[in-house]
């Protein structure tokens, strides 16, 4: 039996890379915009892109990501 564990922030990353439909839509704050959580301490944040999945920020400890992102658009 195989175990898939992601240890790291960026082995994640990686993940969303190969696998950029995964985790939640969230067009709220940014059209686009997709998260998938982190060993249940953290939220990545990113957009896919033609050719490129953009990654916005990794959270920390339940901040309000949504209300940072919706700031960097004004």
């Amino acid at each position: 039996m195989t175990r898939n564990v992601v240890y790291s922030p960026r082995a994640r990353g990686q993940l969303v890379a190969d696998f950029p439909l995964i985790g939640l839509a969230k067009d709220d704050p940014r059209p686009g915009l997709r998260t998938v959580g982190f060993r249940r301490r953290a939220v990545i944040a990113f957009a896919v892109h033609e050719s490129a999945v953009e990654i916005h920020g990794v959270y920390y400890g339940g901040r309000d990501y949504e209300a940072l992102i919706a700031a960097e658009n004004d």
